[in-house]
Parts: C-alpha cells; sequence; structure tokens
C-alpha cells in the first residue's frame, strides 16, 4: 500500500510542476550535470553550489517535497525554507 500512495503523490507532485511550468527537469539536469563535471572534487562542488544559492535563492522560499521519508513527511509537502 505504501508503494501505491508514495507512486500517486509523485504522480501529483510530476502534474503540477509540468502544469505549472515551473521548470524544464531535463534543462535544469544537464546544466548541473555540466557543473558537476567541472569539479575536481566534492569539497569544489559545495563551494559552486553554495556561491549558487547565496546569489539565486532568496530566503525565505516556498519548496515542495518530492521524495520518501520514514517520517510522516510526504512527498508533495509543502513547506517553508
Amino acid at each position: 500500500m505504501k508503494k501505491k500512495i508514495q507512486t500517486e503523490d509523485n504522480n501529483k507532485v510530476e502534474k503540477e510542476i509540468t502544469d505549472s511550468n515551473l521548470t524544464n527537469l531535463e534543462e535544469q539536469e544537464k546544466r548541473i550535470e555540466s557543473v558537476i563535471s567541472e569539479c575536481e572534487d566534492n569539497f569544489e562542488l559545495i563551494e559552486i553550489w553554495l556561491e549558487y544559492l547565496e546569489n539565486n535563492v532568496e530566503l525565505p522560499c516556498k519548496v515542495i517535497y518530492n521524495g520518501y521519508s520514514r517520517d510522516e513527511l510526504k512527498s508533495g509537502t509543502e513547506m517553508i525554507l
């Protein structure tokens, strides 16, 4: 039963992302991969990611959790960071 609920939650989140045109995930994955491939080690990757976040994310912001948790947190849950 958990897998069915998780699948339904994931489908709902995917539909919301598609419907609202928040982002093109394939394009985003390509951009992330290009940054990762340029990094020599994890420390450099963390530094680049931190710089990106500092320059591009305004807090607080609304996010949607997409994943699995053993706790009560469900995929599709909206949160404020």
